[in-house]
Protein backbone atom coordinates (compact mmCIF):
# COMPACT_ATOMS: atom_id res chain seq x y z
CA UNK A 1 0.00 0.00 0.00
CA UNK A 2 1.34 3.40 -0.97
CA UNK A 3 1.20 5.98 1.81
CA UNK A 4 0.47 9.66 1.41
CA UNK A 5 3.60 11.77 1.57
CA UNK A 6 3.81 13.81 4.75
CA UNK A 7 3.03 17.48 4.51
CA UNK A 8 6.12 19.67 4.42
CA UNK A 9 4.33 22.12 6.69
CA UNK A 10 1.73 21.70 9.43
CA UNK A 11 0.24 24.60 11.33
CA UNK A 12 -1.42 24.79 14.74
CA UNK A 13 -2.74 27.74 16.69
CA UNK A 14 0.71 28.63 18.05
CA UNK A 15 3.17 26.58 16.02
CA UNK A 16 4.45 25.83 12.58
CA UNK A 17 6.00 22.42 11.94
CA UNK A 18 8.09 22.51 8.79
CA UNK A 19 10.56 20.54 6.77
CA UNK A 20 14.19 21.21 7.81
CA UNK A 21 16.46 23.66 6.01
CA UNK A 22 20.25 23.81 6.03
CA UNK A 23 20.05 27.27 7.54
CA UNK A 24 18.39 25.84 10.70
CA UNK A 25 21.60 24.43 12.16
CA UNK A 26 22.72 27.52 14.13
CA UNK A 27 19.32 27.90 15.83
CA UNK A 28 19.15 24.19 16.72
CA UNK A 29 22.68 24.30 18.09
CA UNK A 30 21.88 27.34 20.21
CA UNK A 31 18.37 26.35 21.35
CA UNK A 32 18.60 22.68 22.29
CA UNK A 33 21.27 20.48 20.70
CA UNK A 34 23.84 21.47 23.34
CA UNK A 35 21.51 21.50 26.36
CA UNK A 36 22.05 18.63 28.82
CA UNK A 37 18.51 19.10 30.18
CA UNK A 38 17.00 18.57 26.73
CA UNK A 39 19.20 15.60 25.83
CA UNK A 40 19.10 13.90 29.25
CA UNK A 41 16.87 11.00 28.16
CA UNK A 42 17.76 10.99 24.46
CA UNK A 43 19.91 8.39 22.72
CA UNK A 44 22.51 11.00 21.72
CA UNK A 45 24.78 13.26 23.73
CA UNK A 46 24.74 17.06 23.50
CA UNK A 47 26.48 18.41 20.43
CA UNK A 48 29.94 19.72 21.24
CA UNK A 49 30.27 21.88 18.17
CA UNK A 50 28.18 23.44 15.43
CA UNK A 51 29.42 20.89 12.88
CA UNK A 52 27.58 18.09 14.71
CA UNK A 53 24.34 20.05 14.50
CA UNK A 54 24.94 20.91 10.86
CA UNK A 55 25.47 17.21 10.12
CA UNK A 56 22.25 16.37 12.01
CA UNK A 57 20.24 18.89 9.97
CA UNK A 58 21.71 17.63 6.69
CA UNK A 59 20.87 14.05 7.68
CA UNK A 60 17.26 15.08 8.45
CA UNK A 61 17.01 16.69 5.00
CA UNK A 62 18.54 13.65 3.27
CA UNK A 63 16.30 11.14 5.07
CA UNK A 64 13.22 13.21 4.18
CA UNK A 65 14.23 13.16 0.51
CA UNK A 66 14.78 9.39 0.69
CA UNK A 67 11.35 8.93 2.36
CA UNK A 68 13.11 7.01 5.14
CA UNK A 69 12.07 9.27 8.01
CA UNK A 70 10.52 12.68 8.37
CA UNK A 71 11.60 15.36 10.83
CA UNK A 72 9.66 18.56 11.23
CA UNK A 73 11.24 21.53 12.99
CA UNK A 74 8.94 23.38 15.37
CA UNK A 75 8.73 27.14 15.35
CA UNK A 76 6.63 29.33 17.62
CA UNK A 77 4.65 31.86 15.60
CA UNK A 78 5.52 34.35 14.28
CA UNK A 79 9.20 33.29 14.43
CA UNK A 80 10.67 31.00 11.80
CA UNK A 81 13.53 29.91 14.08
CA UNK A 82 13.23 26.29 15.25
CA UNK A 83 12.86 25.49 18.96
CA UNK A 84 12.34 21.76 18.61
CA UNK A 85 12.17 18.73 16.38
CA UNK A 86 9.60 15.98 15.87
CA UNK A 87 10.62 12.85 13.95
CA UNK A 88 8.32 10.31 12.32
CA UNK A 89 9.75 6.87 11.49
CA UNK A 90 7.38 4.97 9.16
CA UNK A 91 7.34 1.18 9.01
CA UNK A 92 4.64 -0.45 6.87
CA UNK A 93 1.32 0.13 8.69
CA UNK A 94 2.79 1.79 11.76
CA UNK A 95 5.07 4.65 12.68
CA UNK A 96 7.15 5.71 15.65
CA UNK A 97 7.57 9.26 16.96
CA UNK A 98 10.42 10.98 18.77
CA UNK A 99 10.85 14.59 19.79
CA UNK A 100 12.95 17.22 21.54
CA UNK A 101 12.14 20.75 22.61
CA UNK A 102 14.19 23.71 23.83
CA UNK A 103 14.20 23.88 27.63
CA UNK A 104 12.71 27.37 27.80
CA UNK A 105 9.67 26.05 25.88
CA UNK A 106 8.91 23.23 28.33
CA UNK A 107 5.67 23.27 30.28
CA UNK A 108 3.74 25.34 27.73
CA UNK A 109 2.00 22.49 25.87
CA UNK A 110 3.97 23.05 22.66
CA UNK A 111 5.05 19.46 22.12
CA UNK A 112 1.58 17.97 22.54
CA UNK A 113 0.30 20.69 20.20
CA UNK A 114 2.94 19.65 17.66
CA UNK A 115 2.44 15.90 18.00
CA UNK A 116 -1.35 16.00 17.59
CA UNK A 117 -1.48 17.03 13.90
CA UNK A 118 1.19 14.46 13.05
CA UNK A 119 -0.85 11.72 14.73
CA UNK A 120 -3.99 12.98 12.98
CA UNK A 121 -2.27 13.00 9.59
CA UNK A 122 -0.80 9.51 10.10
CA UNK A 123 -4.03 7.84 11.21
CA UNK A 124 -6.65 9.82 9.28
CA UNK A 125 -4.92 10.73 6.01
CA UNK A 126 -1.89 8.54 5.44
CA UNK A 127 -3.56 5.30 6.50
CA UNK A 128 -1.20 4.16 9.23
CA UNK A 129 -2.88 1.82 11.73
CA UNK A 130 -0.66 2.61 14.70
CA UNK A 131 1.48 5.47 15.96
CA UNK A 132 3.70 4.76 18.93
CA UNK A 133 6.50 6.23 21.01
CA UNK A 134 8.61 5.37 24.00
CA UNK A 135 10.08 7.36 26.83
CA UNK A 136 12.37 6.66 29.74
CA UNK A 137 10.31 5.66 32.78
CA UNK A 138 11.61 8.75 34.59
CA UNK A 139 10.74 11.16 31.74
CA UNK A 140 7.41 12.39 33.10
CA UNK A 141 7.21 15.32 30.66
CA UNK A 142 7.43 13.08 27.61
CA UNK A 143 4.92 10.69 29.12
CA UNK A 144 2.47 13.59 29.57
CA UNK A 145 2.83 14.54 25.90
CA UNK A 146 1.86 11.03 24.82
CA UNK A 147 -1.12 10.98 27.16
CA UNK A 148 -2.35 14.39 25.95
CA UNK A 149 -2.49 13.19 22.33
CA UNK A 150 -4.55 10.14 23.25
CA UNK A 151 -1.84 7.50 23.37
CA UNK A 152 -2.28 4.65 25.82
CA UNK A 153 0.46 3.14 27.94
CA UNK A 154 0.97 -0.40 26.72
CA UNK A 155 3.72 -1.54 28.99
CA UNK A 156 7.22 -1.33 30.32
CA UNK A 157 10.05 -2.21 27.95
CA UNK A 158 12.82 -3.56 30.12
CA UNK A 159 16.37 -2.44 29.28
CA UNK A 160 14.98 -0.82 26.13
CA UNK A 161 17.40 2.00 25.40
CA UNK A 162 20.57 3.50 26.74
CA UNK A 163 20.51 7.13 27.78
CA UNK A 164 24.21 8.00 27.44
CA UNK A 165 23.68 11.28 29.27
CA UNK A 166 22.68 9.30 32.37
CA UNK A 167 24.96 6.26 31.99
CA UNK A 168 26.00 3.42 29.68
CA UNK A 169 23.39 0.87 30.80
CA UNK A 170 20.14 0.36 28.92
CA UNK A 171 17.17 1.72 30.83
CA UNK A 172 13.52 0.82 31.04
CA UNK A 173 11.04 2.73 28.92
CA UNK A 174 7.28 3.11 28.74
CA UNK A 175 5.66 2.18 25.46
CA UNK A 176 2.68 4.29 24.38
CA UNK A 177 0.54 3.95 21.27
CA UNK A 178 -2.63 5.04 19.58
CA UNK A 179 -4.35 3.10 16.81
CA UNK A 180 -6.90 4.14 14.25
CA UNK A 181 -9.42 1.98 16.15
CA UNK A 182 -8.83 3.98 19.35
CA UNK A 183 -10.27 7.02 17.61
CA UNK A 184 -13.65 5.58 16.62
Amino acid sequence: MSRASPPEKLETRRLILRKPRSTDAPALFERFATDVRVTKYLSWTPHRDANATRDFVERCIQLWEEAAEYTWYLTVKPSDSPVGALTFWPTKARAELGYALAYDCWGQGYMAEAVQPVVDWALDVAGYHRVWATCDVENVGSERVMQKVGMNREGRLRAWQAAPNIGPESRDSWSYAITKWDRT
